[in-house]
């Protein structure tokens, strides 16, 4: 049984204490940091504590910048793309997540961001 307590920001996790609730916002937000709000608003009204993105490096994680990739999408049926543009599309500027960090606070969220790089 888990018997540790972690504590994350001023929520302590384990043993008695309430579940901790991260929105796994990922690169749900296509980019665009007006969407990006509009996310964390809607996992607010869900009380989540935190919530999280992915930073992707394509540069690292393409070898091949000539793949494409195709995938369903809800509105437009099956979209084909380079996956190196698309990747390359997702990632904010250093303004951007500043900005997108103090919204979080804002909020009052925690915010974590997994790097693939």
């Amino acid at each position: 049984m888990f018997n540790e307590v972690v504590k994350i920001g001023k929520k302590k996790i384990g043993k008695s204490n309430k579940i901790y609730i991260i929105g796994d916002i990922g690169l749900t937000n296509n980019g665009s940091i007006k969407d990006t709000f509009k996310l964390i608003d809607v996992l607010t009204k869900f009380k989540v504590d935190a919530v999280k993105f992915q930073m992707i490096g394509p540069d690292v994680l393409l070898g091949d910048k000539k793949i494409n990739y195709t995938y369903p999408t809800l509105k437009n049926g099956n979209k084909t793309e380079n996956m190196y543009k698309m990747f390359s599309g997702l990632n904010y500027s250093f303004s951007e997540w500043k900005k997108i960090l103090n919204y979080c606070k804002k909020k009052k969220l925690i915010l974590f961001v997994l790097l693939i790089f």
